[in-house]
């Protein structure tokens, strides 16, 4: 231990320049604390005290100490000090605040009768007391799982009560707790999860009640609190997710149908109506919803993406909490492919007849939809230069190049 200063050279008797130094160090042994204090009495070379010199210490008006504490050599006439450390001198039941001291300097002969309280009879010194508490703290937890609560015992012989507070709500007792184990695992109940629909933690603070005895009635000291976050497990609090998503393009589905069923969807055609039910989990609900197929996006539960240009749609809902699920519905893909066409007029190789070349180049997607197969037929009518338009089309007979996709 280390003694600290409480103060220095301070004079008790003006004719001697008697001067007295005291510091002090504490210690716990159980309820009680415990004072030593180290005490400096010195006097200058011009004079001698022959008395002996008496000290007195009390503690919140107890006199711990009194008697003689030094008998000096009456004849040396080249000043002294004399430096002493006291036992340790016991304060009972003293649990936590600070506890007063007051000291007197005092002539135990009577020859010099002088009396000297340090500074005066009115002051006091305040001294810290040590805590006495035990003391509690508790690990971060998630909801629905343990919280490890540590008590860290301040003496072997004392026993203890544990609370348990969430924010806001009222202080309950953690009975199944023995009161003597150092270490308790304690289930935080999913009924929190009703506290924070909107939130992924909240505080909690489990308090320490130290006593004495067995059956936990005498009180030492103060409670003490520790805090810690109660979490909600993202991994298993994802909301859920379904959804519907159904092609119903007026051209490839009414009528007479392309496709084999409105689960096809016709690249770059069709018409995707969905609907998502979603739902949050443990008092959680649903903030927001999106689904997107390619650069076609709706923040909607319900609606249609027109020309979707993908048979991938993927999911996302957000809940309360900020937790997220996504899901991904896939749909047969009618792999569609637009058509596309152009045109060249050129004379024929021999240049003297009258008559033209017309060649067409292009995509054209010739597969079936499902129900329906895909066709292509050309009709062209012309003009000649300052002319008008025939009345009628002109159907060509297809030759065509691998399918021209």
């Amino acid at each position: 231990m280390t003694f600290t200063s409480l103060f220095s050279n301070v004079v008790c008797d003006t004719s001697s320049q008697l001067k007295c130094s005291v510091s002090y160090e504490s210690q716990r042994v159980g309820a009680d604390m415990q004072y030593r204090y180290q005490v400096t009495l010195s006097v200058p070379n011009t004079y001698f005290i022959g008395d002996l010199i008496g000290l007195e210490i009390s503690q919140d008006g107890v006199i711990l100490l009194s008697g003689t504490f030094y008998d000096p050599d009456g004849g040396d006439t080249n000043g002294w000090t004399y430096t002493a450390t006291t036992a340790w001198l016991n304060t009972a039941n003293k649990l936590s605040g600070t506890t007063s001291v007051r000291f007197r300097v005092y002539d135990n002969q009577g020859a010099m009768s002088y009396n000297k309280f340090i500074p005066s009879s009115t002051t006091t010194y305040a001294l810290p007391v040590l805590p006495a508490n035990s003391t509690v703290t508790a690990t971060n937890a998630f909801i629905g799982s343990d919280t490890n609560i540590t008590i860290n015992r301040y003496d072997v012989s004392y026993y203890h009560r544990l609370y348990l507070t969430v924010f806001g709500q009222p202080e309950e007792e953690l009975t199944s707790y023995n009161g003597v184990d150092t270490s308790y695992a304690h289930t935080l109940p999913t009924s929190i999860y009703t506290l924070i629909p909107n939130a992924l933690s909240i505080q909690g603070t489990v308090k320490v009640k130290t006593y004495s005895d067995s059956a936990r009635t005498v009180q030492i000291g103060t409670d003490q609190t520790g805090t810690f976050t109660i979490s909600v497990n993202q991994a298993i609090n994802k909301p859920t997710v379904s959804a519907t998503v159904v092609d119903v393009d007026a051209v490839i589905r009414s009528g007479t149908p392309l496709t084999t069923d409105n689960n096809s969807i016709v690249k770059g055609r069709s018409d995707a109506q969905f609907a998502i039910t979603a739902n949050g989990v443990n008092s959680a609900t649903i903030a927001s919803y999106q689904i997107q197929c390619g650069d076609r996006v709706a923040n909607t539960s319900t609606g249609t993406l027109t020309d979707v240009p993908s048979n991938i749609f993927v999911i996302t809902v957000v809940d309360s909490r900020g937790i997220s699920e996504t899901l991904t519905v896939t749909k047969t893909l009618i792999d569609y492919v637009p058509l596309t066409s152009n045109w060249a007029v050129e004379r024929t190789a021999t240049l003297t007849d009258n008559k033209v070349q017309l060649t067409m180049s292009g995509n054209y997607w010739a597969d079936t939809f499902g129900l329906v197969a895909n066709t292509l037929s050309i009709r062209f009518r012309y003009k000649e230069v300052g002319g008008t338009f025939s009345s009628s089309f002109h159907f060509a007979a297809l030759r065509l190049m691998a399918n021209l996709l």
